[in-house]
């Protein structure tokens, strides 16, 4: 699967400076390409929005401040398959050698 990550060109100011981005969420989420227009689209041409900033490295900006938990996700599942294989190889190897099982 190809991941789409949502870009928007927007402008802002910061310590009296000016800047620009184009990251639309804090961790550059990625997902399919209908998921990536759906956030995009919610900014449009010459609308005054909220960009948030990292005060140590101001050019870091985005525009959806929300908790990005499909990371964690993949990586529970991740973990989940690994516990999952090892329980099952430790059965097996119990099996082959008649021992019991926990």
């Amino acid at each position: 699967m190809r991941g789409y990550v949502p870009r928007v060109d927007y402008s802002y100011v910061f310590a009296g400076h000016e800047w620009h981005g184009t990251r639309v969420t804090p961790r550059d989420l990625m997902g399919d390409s209908s998921w990536a227009a759906a956030q995009a689209s919610l900014f449009h041409t010459g609308a005054e929005v909220t960009a948030y900033v990292n005060p140590g490295a101001p050019a870091e900006a985005f525009l959806i401040r929300s908790v990005a938990w499909r990371p964690y996700a993949d990586i529970g599942g991740v973990l989940l398959l690994i516990l999952t294989g090892a329980l099952w190889v430790r059965s097996a190897r119990a099996r082959r050698q008649g021992l019991p099982r926990d």
